[in-house]
């Protein structure tokens, strides 16, 4: 396997047990990049990568511009954001290979015997004469910082739904005030933080009542509520009926008497 050098340029705002890098050192040798400004004249790699969070303007206008210093080195985008415009402004721009975090193992072999077989290609390398705007919908850096935080609290009400969660206690893992973190919550979700946890509750209790062998209270203290009745209020508030007649509800049969099970709710 031919061995290739990669200029990896971090625009990460965080790295928690994130594999990537380990995973490009399999097929690439891995040289750091300054993220402020990026140099790729002295000793030329055979790639750039930017990795992203959420791209922000200012890493966009960094790769733009590393773009047209060197047009003819490929250059590769790795980014958090699922975003079908990001990826076409990506393609529009010469991006060589565009990736959704995480990636795969397979991918980054394709991406490296492409390279390699990029070499053996004599066509000249076009250089990019006019690159299209960076799309609209980019966060900015503060707004990109504020995502990646709250994640912390999604990450974190998933692992930890059925103990007692209070927003103090969440803000302050995510580095920031009760005042602060409900603001910017709510900007980002939609909703409250303790109705996205109500929410996220409920539907794991929708889960749950599917099973005719765990009874209503047990469901209850399960997903985090050590009041039944205050548990069925939530619930009826929610669904309009109470967990026993969503229950009952569920239990549609056939002649045969087999338990048909409609997709439930999951909260993203």
């Amino acid at each position: 396997m031919a061995e290739r050098t990669l200029l990896w340029v971090d625009l990460t705002l965080r790295r928690i047990d994130d594999p990537t890098v380990s995973r490009f050192e399999e097929f690439f040798v891995i040289r750091r990049a300054d993220g402020s400004h990026v140099d790729a004249a002295n000793g030329r790699p055979d790639a750039l990568c930017f990795d992203f969070d959420y791209p922000d303007r200012q890493g966009l206008k960094l790769l733009e511009e590393t773009k047209r210093q060197h047009p003819s080195i490929p250059l590769l985008m790795l980014t958090l954001q699922h975003s079908e415009e990001l990826a076409v402004w990506a393609f529009r721009a010469r991006v060589w290979d565009y990736f959704s975090k995480p990636v795969s193992r397979q991918d980054i072999r394709r991406c490296h015997d492409s390279l390699c077989r990029m070499d053996r290609d004599s066509t000249p390398r076009q250089s990019v004469r006019q690159i299209p705007p960076i799309p609209t919908g980019t966060r900015s850096r503060q707004d990109a910082s504020n995502h990646a935080n709250l994640q912390v609290a999604v990450a974190y009400v998933r692992s930890n739904y059925a103990d007692k969660i209070s927003q103090a206690q969440v803000a302050k893992l995510c580095g920031m005030s009760t005042f602060r973190f409900s603001r910017h919550f709510h900007a980002e979700f939609g909703l409250t933080f303790q109705d996205y946890l109500s929410k996220f509750r409920i539907a794991r209790a929708e889960e749950l009542l599917k099973n005719p062998e765990i009874g209503v209270s047990d469901v209850a203290y399960a997903v985090g509520y050590r009041d039944v009745s205050y548990f069925g209020r939530v619930f009826r508030k929610q669904k309009q009926m109470s967990p026993t007649q969503w229950r009952q509800q569920q239990f549609a049969t056939t002649d045969t008497g087999v338990y048909l099970q409609p997709p439930s709710p999951i909260l993203d």
